[in-house]
């Protein structure tokens, strides 16, 4: 899930990098674009409390485990090799933050709640 807004200079550096990998993984993964200022993506701002952007989060296949949180620019090849390993069911290479964790460099994953997100609001890659 990437939140994003309009103005955000980094989320147009990101924007590129996110296509090229949508184009690689989509038949594996499932790339959700939301607007961060938009008031129905609210719950889901809240529910993954971002607080900076582009805010990144990978969530495991089960939809409900949240494996780890980037936040700004991110390399291309990092988040190729994370997508590998969801993909492969295995353990993260890069980890950022767990942003529900008391120490957000653990490293540790979270289990989420339902996440109500409207599909009519996403944004398309």
């Amino acid at each position: 899930v990437e939140f994003f807004t309009d103005w955000c200079t980094d989320c147009k550096v990101m924007a590129p990098r996110m296509n090229r990998l949508h184009d690689e993984f989509s038949s594996d993964i499932n790339f959700v674009l939301l607007n961060g200022e938009r008031d129905a993506n609210q719950d889901a701002v809240r529910r993954f409390r971002v607080d900076g952007i582009p805010h990144l989060a990978l969530v495991d296949t089960d939809g409900l485990t949240l494996e780890t949180t980037f936040i700004g620019i991110v390399p291309q090849d990092v988040l190729k090799d994370d997508f590998v390993a969801l993909i492969q069911h295995k353990a993260l290479p890069h980890k950022g933050l767990s942003l529900f964790s008391s120490d957000p460099y653990d490293g540790s994953s979270t289990t989420l709640g339902a996440v109500d997100m409207d599909e009519d609001e996403f944004d398309a890659y």
